[in-house]
């Protein structure tokens, strides 16, 4: 013990500034390494097949497709969901919230908050680099959601494929 204690009171300020960087630099290169990596391996593993045409966009609204969910049989929401997923749809909703990881923000929004809106989370994931205004947008702006529907639940209803217009 008496020696690491020799050691380190032996540094000088200098030698725990220029490790403090190397640490800083080595930390920062994992970093982008690490995101480089999972870029690289999404791309070889998933594959696009290039760009998929525009879907056509319902008229489907989104309390539509709540009230279509909730008045199924529990035991028919699946196929409930399957007929809906793939479906092109343009909502205006309120921003709610965002994370973002590896250069992707998910986004969770949802309806107006007005007597008779459905409670119901609506969840993109978007590019970070096509949208950095959503980095300090405040919560309730509205904004008009453009995607195709991938997944529903009582709750939550996941969009692919989103474009976000801030309102």
């Amino acid at each position: 013990m008496e020696g690491w204690k020799n050691f380190f009171l032996a540094m000088d300020w200098k030698s725990v500034l220029v490790a403090g960087f190397a640490g800083t630099l080595l930390g920062a290169f994992l970093k982008e390494a690490a995101k480089d990596g999972y870029t690289r391996l999404s791309k070889r593993y998933f594959p696009s097949a290039g760009p998929e045409p525009e879907p056509a966009i319902s008229k489907l609204t989104l309390a539509e497709v709540v009230e279509l969910f909730k008045a199924s049989p529990p035991l028919q929401r699946k196929h409930v969901e399957k007929g809906l997923v793939g479906v092109g749809v343009q909502w205006d909703l309120e921003f709610g919230s965002g994370t973002e990881r590896f250069g992707t923000l998910s986004v969770t929004m949802g309806p107006e908050q007005k007597p008779g809106a459905p409670i119901v989370a609506v969840i993109c994931d978007v590019p970070s680099k096509l949208y950095p205004q959503l980095q300090v947008l405040h919560s309730r702006k509205p904004v008009r959601v453009t995607g195709r529907i991938a997944a529903v639940t009582s709750m939550v209803i996941t969009l692919s494929h989103a474009k976000l217009d801030i309102l």
